[in-house]
């Protein structure tokens, strides 16, 4: 065990383990062998798994191709596979298609900061205190506040922050579309982050 324990410590440097792995080593189920900074560091170039990923996080045109390297149910690195053709011979490529944000994506993924149900704050603005609420709850607040600020002020009181919906292409879509219908008003994305899709923007008609 006292192995297994050296090694977690190693692997949550970083934050990069899960609950359930950090469950299954302290229950004795997983064994792992990391007994000193050397093994994590001879083996960095060794993987239990290579799979396909994406993500979906604060980017367009999102949904980039990754390769993901993991050891132990722990994904320690993301490379993008660079696999995106020009259309025409006339025109480059994208690759390799894909950012620094993306290949650090792990870290998000394993992060004490990362969200995974709805949170309210219930301090003032900048004091860090927030309560769990149930989806329910957050939706009907959301809608109630839409509502509000349409009756008070009218439908231009209604910001939608494209940037945020960490849905890639599709989520993109929906958020325009939610927006046009309630004449909402929306920052040019290209501005937000540097990133747009014309082609949405145009089709409904959003400048």
């Amino acid at each position: 065990m006292s192995g297994s324990v050296a090694g977690l410590s190693l692997v949550t440097l970083d934050g990069y383990a899960s609950d359930s792995f950090v469950s299954d080593v302290s229950s004795g189920n997983v064994n792992i062998s990391y007994n000193s900074w050397e093994d994590v560091y001879t083996k960095q170039w060794d993987w239990d798994a290579v799979s396909w990923g994406s993500h979906n996080n604060q980017c367009l045109p999102a949904a980039c191709s990754f390769r993901v390297y993991s050891r132990n149910g722990v994904v320690w690195r993301e490379e993008q596979h660079a696999n995106s053709p020009a259309c025409s011979d006339e025109y480059p490529d994208f690759n390799p298609m894909g950012c620094q944000k993306g290949c650090a994506f792990h870290h998000l993924l394993y992060s004490e900061e990362r969200l995974r149900y709805p949170m309210k704050r219930v301090g003032e603005r900048g004091e860090g205190k927030w309560k769990r609420i149930s989806w329910d709850e957050a939706l009907t607040e959301v809608a109630d506040a839409i509502l509000d600020v349409h009756e008070d002020v009218g439908p231009e009181g209604v910001h939608v922050d494209a940037p945020h919906n960490h849905g890639g292409t599709v989520g993109k879509a929906g958020v325009h579309r939610f927006a046009h219908q309630l004449g909402a008003m929306i920052p040019e994305t290209n501005v937000a982050i540097g990133d747009d899709l014309k082609g949405i923007t145009q089709v409904f008609h959003l400048k």
